[in-house]
C-alpha cells in the first residue's frame, strides 16, 4: 500500500515494496512507470529509513546477504529437516543438537544495532504516536500494560523486531501454567561466553506484581535474582567451558532445571578485508574469506569476556582458504582504534585510521585448509574489552586469503561452517 510505512524491518532476497518509504524522490516505480516494485539498487536510502535488504548487499562471490547471519541464534529452516535428508545434502548433520533456537536478537557486532528509526508511540517509550493529521486520529494499540511500548536501546532503535541489549524478550505462542521455553535450550551446547538467559512466564489473567525467581548456578556463578513482569533477561557472563544449571519459578510454581554447556572460544565480532589505499565508507557485505595482499588488510575485531583471567592460555586459530602466493610472511598486528565496525557511520572500518600497532606474531608456509595456531596468551592482558588485530604481507607480491567469520557450508552460508571461521579459545 502506497500508504503505508515501513521501518526497522528485516529482508531476504525477495522484496516487493509499494510503500513510498522504500523508494528516494524520483526513483520510484509509479514516477518512472518502470513496474518494477524491488528497491534493491539505493542502500543509502533504505539504510536512512531502517530497512536492512540482502539482496542489496550482494557482491565479492559472496551472494546476497542473510538476514539469519546478523541474529544472534534464530530459527532456520533447514535445522528442520530429518537426519537422512541433512547427511544427504551435506555429508553429515552441521548442528550437534536437533533442538532449534529462538533467539531474534541482533547478535553483537552486527551493523543492524542502532541503525533503526524512531517511530512515534511504537519504540520511543511513549504511548500515544502521531495523530492523523486531518481527523487526529492516533491508530496505535491501547497499551495493554504499562511499559509495554519500550524505548529503544542505545543510540537509536535496532532494525528487527528485538533490541540487542533489552531486559525484555517476546516469546510468541502458548503459554503453559509454568516458566518454559528457555534460552538457551535445556542441554544447548556451545552457548556464547558473554550471553544472557530468558525465559517465558506462565499464562496469567493479570500479571500484575508477577516477579520470577531465577536461579543459576556453575563455575564462577552461583546467583539468585529476582525479576518483575515482563523483564525476562539474565545477562551473565560465563566461564569458558562450563556446565551450568538454571531454574525459573514464578508464584511458587517451577519450570524445572534446565541446563547448558558454554563454548570455549569467541569468534570476531568484525573481520573484513580492507583496501587501505582507497579511503571509502564499505556495505556490510557478508563476504566469506579475507584477502591479505599488497593494499589490502584484514581486520578483526574481538570483544574479549570479563571471565578471562591471567590463568587462561589464549591462542588465535585461522585457516586458510587459498595460498596465492607466500614468498615472505603474514604479519600479525594488533590494531588498537576501539569501536570500528561495518555500520556506515564515522567508525566504519573502511574510512577510519588503519596506522597498526604492535607486531604480535608472523606465519609461514601456509597450506590451503590447514588451520593454523597462534598463542597470543602475552599479548591479551586486558578483559571485557574489545581487542583487534590485523593481518599483512610482508612481501607486496604474495596473496593470501583466509576464511572469515561468514563462511558458511554452501551458498550464502545460512548452514554456518564454524570449524573454519577465525576464533580465539580460553584454555
Amino acid at each position: 500500500n502506497w500508504n503505508s510505512n515501513i521501518h526497522n524491518v528485516l529482508v531476504g532476497g525477495s522484496f516487493q515494496c509499494f510503500s513510498e518509504d522504500c523508494w528516494a524522490e524520483g526513483t520510484d516505480p509509479m514516477t518512472n512507470k518502470t513496474g518494477v516494485f524491488n528497491p534493491s539498487f539505493d542502500f543509502p536510502h533504505l539504510d536512512s529509513v531502517g530497512i536492512w535488504f540482502g539482496r542489496n548487499l550482494s557482491g565479492q562471490g559472496s551472494g546476497w546477504s542473510s538476514p539469519k547471519k546478523e541474529l544472534a541464534k534464530p530459527w532456520i529452516q533447514k535445522r528442520s529437516k530429518s537426519e537422512s535428508a541433512l547427511i544427504e545434502e551435506f555429508g553429515a548433520n552441521p548442528w550437534n543438537v536437533p533442538d532449534q533456537d529462538y533467539d531474534f536478537r541482533p547478535k553483537k557486532g552486527s551493523s543492524l544495532i542502532d541503525s533503526g528509526v524512531i517511530i512515534p508511540g511504537i519504540n520511543d517509550g511513549k504511548d500515544t504516536g502521531v495523530p492523523h493529521p486531518e481527523d487526529g486520529i492516533d491508530f496505535n494499540h491501547t497499551p495493554l500494560y504499562s511499559g509495554q511500548k519500550r524505548k529503544f536501546v542505545g543510540e537509536a532503535p535496532d532494525i528487527g523486531a528485538y533490541e540487542y541489549g533489552d531486559s525484555v524478550y517476546w516469546i510468541p505462542g502458548f503459554r503453559y501454567p509454568h516458566p518454559s521455553v528457555p534460552i538457551p535450550n535445556d542441554g544447548a551446547v556451545e552457548v556464547p561466553i558473554d550471553y544472557s538467559l530468558v525465559w517465558n512466564y506462565p499464562y496469567k489473567k493479570d500479571y500484575s506484581n508477577t516477579k520470577a525467581s531465577v536461579k543459576v548456578s556453575g563455575p564462577g556463578v552461583n546467583l539468585t535474582k529476582e525479576f518483575k513482569y515482563p523483564h525476562n533477561v539474565f545477562f551473565q557472563v560465563f566461564e569458558p567451558g562450563g556446565t551450568y544449571n538454571w531454574s525459573v519459578t514464578v508464584d511458587g510454581v517451577s519450570g524445572g532445571n534446565w541446563s547448558f554447556k558454554v563454548d570455549d572460544k569467541i569468534y570476531p565480532l568484525n573481520d573484513r578485508s580492507v583496501d587501505t589505499t582507497d579511503k571509502k565508507s564499505l556495505l556490510p557485505y557478508q563476504i566469506n574469506n579475507l584477502e591479505v595482499s599488497q593494499n589490502k588488510i584484514a581486520f578483526l575485531l574481538f570483544d574479549i569476556p570479563s571471565s578471562i583471567n591471567g590463568n587462561h592460555k589464549i591462542k588465535l586459530n585461522l585457516v586458510p582458504e587459498s595460498v596465492v602466493s607466500l614468498n615472505g610472511e603474514i604479519e600479525i598486528y594488533k590494531y588498537d582504534y576501539k569501536g570500528w565496525g561495518e555500520k556506515r557511520d564515522k567508525n566504519n572500518i573502511g574510512i577510519i585510521d588503519h596506522s597498526l600497532g604492535t607486531k604480535l606474531a608472523t606465519l609461514t608456509s601456509l597450506a590451503n585448509g590447514t588451520a593454523v595456531s597462534v598463542d597470543l596468551t602475552d599479548q591479551i592482558y586486558s578483559y571485557g574489552e574489545e581487542f583487534s588485530i590485523a593481518l599483512k604481507v610482508s612481501d607486496p607480491s604474495d596473496k593470501v586469503y583466509f576464511y572469515s567469520k561468514e563462511k558458511g557450508i554452501t551458498g550464502r552460508g545460512i548452514v554456518t561452517n564454524v570449524i573454519v571461521w577465525p576464533y580465539l579459545s580460553f584454555q
